[in-house]
């Protein structure tokens, strides 16, 4: 028979007992490690501030499960639940849609047990997979405004799971003081992690693999996002056709030129010829398999509304196996559109280099059947002559083949920033003709 849990009593003035000694948040966790199960008791005065430091230290022993301790009975949680487990692919939003949060608003609403019942139940029903309970108050929330929601999950047969977001940072060997301002007192709000990217509005897409992929600089805030399947399934706020896209890059550049304006700035740039484009950025989020020629009509798209500064969200390396969820988790490439021939998508720059992207193969100039790596070697010198004869030219021009997958072409644009180019021509891109602009999904 295993030994009984530890019990751990927090009081409302933050005076911490393990098994009725004394003790502080390291005596805590090192007493408590690789334990199963802590039983937990909590004055109905304790403010959230304090148990979400218990919880912490709890989870960093690390702690399986934590019972709390009611009047009618105990309520459970854990830190790492098999949820993540499910396959949620067939989820908007991934794993997100099946989380049944409930923040410090609705920690005071009467009705809450008989709604957790009823969403826990909707979302068996309507989306497949077994609900996860969120619990987030407020730090100054009294442990008596927060049990209820305990029991309110634990009655509703939902695991509610704690995960916090402390993955360098040590817990504090005592509870933290609190300043008599509550909006100074130590919050970990944000703590909620996710081991996985689910979140809402991503479609599942096979992303390309790029290592020089790059993490975000913050553009990402009023970035425009489009996202194209591999079956031709083109989404912005939905499922859209290339003109309705269209029509809503208008309005994102209008609001990103007020917002602009409103700071004292601007939101777009003018160009050499005395014409304008924005500013904002725009990524784009597409599957590796995806006809290369609807990335095209995208391109041509973004160019029409003068839209030149481009992202591709790619993978830096191969997904280690099956993943069970819809995986936002990206990082970048980089590359701009000619800004001296808008809305063409070559330039009238005369390029450097020119890489040939063929189904079976890739080419440099003359050369055909080469590999990529072949192919960086020799874009690499061409850059480094170009440097040497101090040209005003680092534009590399990429022209793709009929039938040429999305991923083929992002595995050329990658050996070009390793070679030093940063501005790409696309040739063999023909704009969209106006009937395929109204189709959705698009055309193969």
């Amino acid at each position: 028979m295993s030994a009984a849990p530890p019990v751990v009593r927090l009081r409302a003035a933050g005076v911490l007992l393990l098994d009725g000694e004394a003790t502080t948040l390291g005596g805590l966790r090192r007493a408590c490690a690789g334990r199963d199960a802590v039983d937990l008791r909590v004055d109905e005065g304790a403010p959230w501030a304090r148990i979400q430091w218990v919880l912490a230290a709890l989870e960093r022993a690390p702690v399986a499960r934590v019972r709390f301790e009611l009047a009618d009975g105990a309520a459970e949680a854990c830190f790492r639940s098999d949820f993540w487990k499910q396959d949620a692919r067939h989820l908007v939003g991934g794993h997100t849609a099946a989380v049944l949060a409930v923040d410090a608003r609705r920690l005071v609403d009467p009705g809450l047990a008989a709604d957790l019942a009823d969403e826990a139940l909707a979302t068996g029903r309507e989306r497949g997979l077994r609900p996860l309970g969120e619990l987030r108050p407020a730090p100054s929330q009294p442990f008596g405004d927060v049990a209820p929601a305990l029991r309110a999950f634990r009655d509703a047969d939902v695991e509610l799971e704690f995960r916090f977001l402390l993955p360098d940072d040590p817990v504090p060997e005592s509870i933290p003081a609190l300043a008599d301002d509550v909006s100074e007192w130590p919050d970990l709000a944000g703590w909620w992690n996710p081991p996985c990217s689910c979140a809402p509005g991503f479609i599942a897409v096979d992303l390309p693999v790029a290592d020089l992929g790059e993490a975000n600089r913050g553009e990402e805030d009023d970035r425009v996002i489009i996202q194209l399947g591999r079956d031709g399934n083109l989404f912005r706020y939905g499922e859209v056709s290339l003109d309705a896209l269209g029509e809503q890059l208008v309005a994102a550049k209008e609001r990103y030129d007020l917002k602009m304006k409103q700071q004292g700035r601007r939101g777009v740039e003018e160009l050499p010829d005395g014409t304008f484009a924005s500013k904002l950025y725009v990524l784009i989020r597409a599957d590796s398999a995806a006809p290369a020629r609807q990335l095209g009509w995208i391109l041509h798209v973004l160019a029409r509304e003068r839209l030149y500064k481009v992202q591709y969200a790619v993978r830096r390396a191969p997904p280690a196996g099956e993943e069970p969820c819809v995986d936002p988790g990206y990082v970048i490439l980089r590359s701009f559109l000619p800004t001296d021939n808008l809305p063409d998508l070559a330039g009238a720059t005369p390029p450097v280099v020119r890489v040939y992207v063929d189904p079976g193969a890739y080419g440099i100039g003359p050369t055909g059947g080469l590999d990529l790596e072949t192919v960086e070697k020799l874009a690499r010198e061409e850059h480094e002559r170009a440097r040497a004869g101090d040209s005003a030219s680092f534009v590399a021009a990429v022209h793709i083949a009929p039938g040429v997958e999305w991923g083929r072409v992002i595995a050329a644009i990658n050996v070009l920033a390793r070679a030093g180019f940063g501005k790409i021509d696309f040739h063999g891109l023909p704009a969209p003709d106006e009937a395929t602009r109204r189709l959705s999904p698009l055309p193969r």
